[in-house]
């Protein structure tokens, strides 16, 4: 038997690859009562065999870490779309994320209890990404709790 190759939707996937830092805004919500500001880091490297990025996240602000958090992003065939598996320094379970890519925007969503978390990584050039998380506890009307520009620093 032939071992498992990647394909496409693996290959565009390493889009996500390399190391990324960029400054993020969070306005006024539940998790900060004011606006605040932050520097984001991010360190995307290809996971087992080609199949998955492996993402490695901090969040500092004064040079202190605020928020951690460990993310895998894969392809699933059997339902023709993309994953995305979290879990950070807040300590609740892993989360996961379902969702597909359009042009150059990469747009996830995860359903749970309290309503539902998108998160949109808008591609602006192979080097220079946006990304937009924000809530929703309907899945139509949604409250931005962080936006962020990164830009890639390493391979």
């Amino acid at each position: 038997m032939e071992m498992p190759r990647p394909g496409p939707q693996h290959a565009a996937l390493q889009a996500f690859t390399g190391i990324w830092q960029g400054t993020e805004r969070m306005p006024p919500s539940q998790w900060v009562p004011e606006e605040s500001s932050a520097d984001g880091r991010v360190v995307n490297r290809p996971g087992p065999g080609g199949f998955s990025v492996i993402q490695d996240y901090v969040q500092s602000s004064g040079g202190a870490v605020r928020f951690e958090g460990h993310g895998i992003f894969t392809w699933d065939a059997a339902a023709n779309e993309y994953c995305f598996y979290w879990m950070d320094s807040i300590g609740g379970p892993m989360e996961q994320f379902r969702g597909n890519v359009q042009g150059k925007t990469w747009t996830f969503v995860s359903t749970h209890p309290q309503g539902q978390m998108r998160s949109i990584w808008t591609f602006e050039a192979p080097e220079r990404y946006r990304h937009e998380m924000a809530t929703s506890t309907d899945g139509e009307n949604w409250a931005v709790m962080m936006t962020g520009e990164y830009r890639k620093v390493g391979a």
